[in-house]
């Protein structure tokens, strides 16, 4: 469970953390944006409650997508009560950092979804709409300097091809898509940080 991750993060002491999580379970409607389900949205409360009884700075960045930003808002009232606000950015989502030609990525999305991307990606395909492993994580280190600063712990909720990519880049999750295996909802990696 990520919150263990987190607490274990703390206990050993590292100065500054980022966690990366996917967004709380949202409606398959197929029509107009993803709502999250009402079991996120307790979710995302109880993953609120367990970083507010850390005690610690948090920092929330979303993505622009809706189903990112309700989590986000969410988790963000349980831990602050209003008193912080989300920042959004376009490096989680909308299309997130591992697309490099957005165009692109969204023609091959609507013929594999992202789960066979991700798959066929990790295998050294598409890097005509997605960054390198290489590239991703150059960019990421680029943007931890920018957004992990201020707290001890920088939450980011992002879409699932995001942090399955990012996971992957880093060495941290691999993901099999063979085993249905996929980035579950309010989980995903803890990164120590300089």
């Amino acid at each position: 469970m990520i919150v263990d991750e987190i607490a274990q993060a703390i206990t050993d002491d590292f100065d500054k953390i980022a966690v990366f999580i996917r967004h709380g379970e949202k409606h398959d409607t197929g029509e107009g944006p993803a709502l999250i389900t009402q079991q996120a949205i307790s979710a995302s409360k109880a993953l609120g409650l367990s970083l507010r009884d850390l005690k610690t700075s948090i920092n929330i960045y979303s993505s622009p997508e809706l189903r990112c930003i309700q989590t986000a808002r969410i988790v963000n009232q349980t831990i602050s009560e209003f008193q912080s606000d989300i920042e959004v950015t376009s490096f989680l989502g909308q299309p997130g950092i591992q697309v490099k030609n957005n165009n692109r990525y969204l023609n091959i999305f609507n013929e594999l979804g992202v789960r066979e991307i991700y798959s066929q990606w990790k295998n050294g395909g598409h890097y005509d709409a997605l960054r390198t492993k290489d590239e991703i994580c150059k960019e990421l280190s680029e943007f931890l300097v920018t957004t992990t600063a201020e707290s001890r712990i920088s939450l980011f909720i992002s879409q699932s091809g995001t942090v399955a990519a990012l996971g992957y880049a880093l060495g941290v999750r691999n993901y099999n898509i063979g085993n249905n295996e996929w980035v579950p909802f309010l989980d995903g990696f803890v990164l120590a940080c300089q």
